[in-house]
């Protein structure tokens, strides 16, 4: 788990052997969380960055909608359609250029 700044990927393959039900978690995830970040660092120590938390109220539809209107909207439609193509067809570079787009999104 980490605090802030890291990037992953899901691909979305199920893992033979491994349950296919989805659970809401977040419970858990909120207290392993706080367990493994409970002596957070002042702010000065972390360069001033802290991970925002609030969430939106918008469903998926409304907010891809606006993502595809934003000022780089062409450029995460293509990706979000699953072309590749500004990135040389580098797939995770574009998973990666992606996240960043969601990201800058803030």
């Amino acid at each position: 788990m980490y605090e802030s700044r890291r990037y992953f990927t899901l691909t979305g393959e199920h893992l033979d052997g491994t349950p296919k039900d989805i659970h809401e978690r977040q419970d858990v995830l909120a207290r392993l969380y706080r367990h493994v970040f409970e002596d957070e660092k002042p702010a000065e120590e972390t360069n001033g960055y802290r991970p925002r938390t609030a969430s939106l109220d918008v469903d998926d539809e409304d907010l891809l909608e606006l993502a595809m209107r934003a000022k780089n909207g062409e450029k995460f439609s293509r990706l979000w359609r699953g072309d590749t193509s500004d990135y040389a067809g580098d797939e995770s570079r574009a998973d990666l250029g992606l996240c960043s787009l969601l990201l800058d999104g803030r």
